[in-house]
């Protein structure tokens, strides 16, 4: 893993946005500039441009714990 990215987590999810599910990456860095509460989302989509989301809109994440999920090492995955 680059050196840049340090100790990381992640898991895969499904984001429910309106009518949509959208399956997504959610992205976590240990001692991260990211404000604590708040989560990266990966996903194959632009969802801003493609499903027109935008900050603040509410939405609904289900998390996939077991195979295809990478906890840091180390980590409990929680």
């Amino acid at each position: 893993m680059p050196r840049y990215i340090g100790q990381s987590a992640f898991w895969r999810a499904q984001l429910h946005y309106g009518a949509a599910t959208l399956p997504v990456w959610v992205f976590r860095r240990r001692k991260s500039k990211v404000p604590a509460g708040v989560i990266e989302l990966l996903s194959p989509t632009r969802l801003r441009d493609v499903h027109g989301m935008r900050d603040k809109d509410p939405i609904t994440l289900t998390l996939h714990f077991g195979p295809g999920s990478v906890p840091a090492p180390g980590d409990d995955g929680v």
